[in-house]
């Protein structure tokens, strides 16, 4: 049998927005790379929030386990203790409010066009905010929405079909009471 010689941790690339979910996945590995099923993990944290998987878990056969955080209702850090097979990592995180929504959206695309936007979630500091749903509609002009990609780490995209005809569009990007309206004119 092949004992475990070491542990990686990866969680939420962004700040996680209160009371939203974040996952830390830990992988334990034997000195030859492959994984080590059955090895028990533990995970305590420092600040506010919950792990609601439990706080002791045994990887799969793939050698992982995840733990399911659940953020606090109030801004602040926290940092996550990782303990496995000798070894122990630590991972911090940011709980943070999400306060606006920036994009990537040109003034203007030519007609019978395709174009890539991007739109991202941030609090005050321009970090990016995971864990809340956004919305998007076109709210008037001509064209349509395809390829929209869910959001994922407090980012989102589209593609944006222009119509053959000059005129333009206005895009809404909700997020709770944070809302943007993005204007693009087809010329």
């Amino acid at each position: 049998m092949n004992k475990a010689a070491g542990l990686t941790v990866t969680g939420f690339a962004a700040a996680l927005a209160p009371l939203s979910e974040g996952s830390i996945v830990c992988t334990v590995t034997d000195s030859h790379g492959n994984p080590v099923p059955g090895e028990g993990v533990t995970i305590t944290l420092e600040g506010a929030g919950r792990i609601l998987s439990g706080r002791q878990l045994s990887t799969d056969e793939r050698g992982k386990v995840e733990f399911v955080y659940e953020a606090p209702s109030t801004e602040g850090d926290v940092i996550f203790r990782v303990r496995a097979a000798g070894h122990e990592l630590t991972w911090d995180g940011q709980i943070r409010i999400h306060r606006l929504i920036e994009h990537d959206a040109p003034e203007s695309v030519g007609p019978l066009s395709a174009t890539r936007i991007k739109y991202y979630l941030l609090d005050d500091e321009g970090m990016l905010v995971a864990g809340r749903e956004m919305e998007l509609d076109l709210l008037a002009g001509v064209g349509q929405i395809v390829d929209e990609e869910p959001v994922q780490e407090g980012t989102g995209a589209f593609t944006y079909l222009a119509k053959h005809t000059i005129g333009g569009a206005v895009f809404e990007v909700r997020a709770g009471s944070v809302v943007i309206r993005i204007p693009v004119a087809v010329e």
